[in-house]
């Protein structure tokens, strides 16, 4: 019940976050703003996989291979919003040439490290066991939160270096534009990246409520940027 409430809550809240970050796109035409956009909708989808999963008592395939891209894929393309939206507004001197350097490489990396789990997603042997939900579908098994060996390494390297880059942006923005937003954008992606750590430490529970903070947090966060009306100038950061 616990994870059919939770799960229910992330896909709406998500799904209506990356509403209105495409209407802010449409309206604004900010590559990172779509960005951010789709980085929501694969939570929402991962959140809907777990939630139909719940549900009915069996995970389609689909919603399956869907859920393990999803779930690291979101942190990753929130990362890569995240390094397109600091590389323009780095200083000209040498650190800032470097920092745009180290920001651009490390998209250039996470974008490959997604292409790479979407391959081993779509590959990995699925078999009807995995799909019935008679112990945890996504988190495997009580108290645990383990990717299916075949997409195991890209799953993992996507969300650690995700969170890296998300963490570091926050940060960089923060110091560069004082917005509380940035901060709280970043702690909800770090929330729900910490999600299986939180299983880990403190089973079905603890992920599932993690998974909902993440979402209230995240949307405090876009709430926040897309109400801060006044454009930040040049070599200060920018709104979302």
């Amino acid at each position: 019940m616990l994870g059919q409430v939770a799960s229910t809550i992330t896909t709406i809240v998500a799904l209506v976050l990356a509403v209105r970050l495409g209407m802010r796109y449409m309206e604004r035409q900010r590559s990172h703003t779509l960005l951010y956009a789709v980085s929501l909708g694969l939570f929402s989808l991962a959140a809907a996989a777990d939630a139909w999963a719940r549900l009915t008592g069996v995970a389609p395939e689909i919603l399956y291979r869907l859920y393990w891209f999803a779930a690291a894929g979101l942190v990753g393309m929130m990362a890569a919003a995240t390094g397109t939206l600091m590389v323009p507004f780095m200083d000209r001197d040498l650190m800032g040439r470097l920092g745009r350097w180290v920001t651009s490489g490390t998209v250039t990396v996470l974008l490959g490290l997604m292409a790479w789990l979407l391959f081993e997603v779509l590959r990995m042997p699925v078999s009807d066991s995995q799909l019935l939900l008679t112990v945890e579908t996504f988190t495997r098994a009580p108290g645990t939160f383990i990717p299916p060996s075949g997409p195991k390494f890209p799953f993992v390297l996507t969300n650690s270096l995700g969170t890296v880059l998300i963490i570091c942006g926050a940060l960089w923005s923060f110091w560069k534009t004082r917005a509380i937003y940035t901060l709280t954008i970043a702690l909800g992606a770090l929330i729900f990246a910490l999600g299986g750590t939180a299983a880990n430490l403190g089973g079905e529970a603890l992920f599932y409520a993690s998974q909902v903070a993440g979402t209230l947090v995240l949307n405090a966060g876009v709430h926040g940027s897309i109400q801060q009306r006044p454009v930040v100038a040049q070599g200060t950061g920018r709104n979302a």
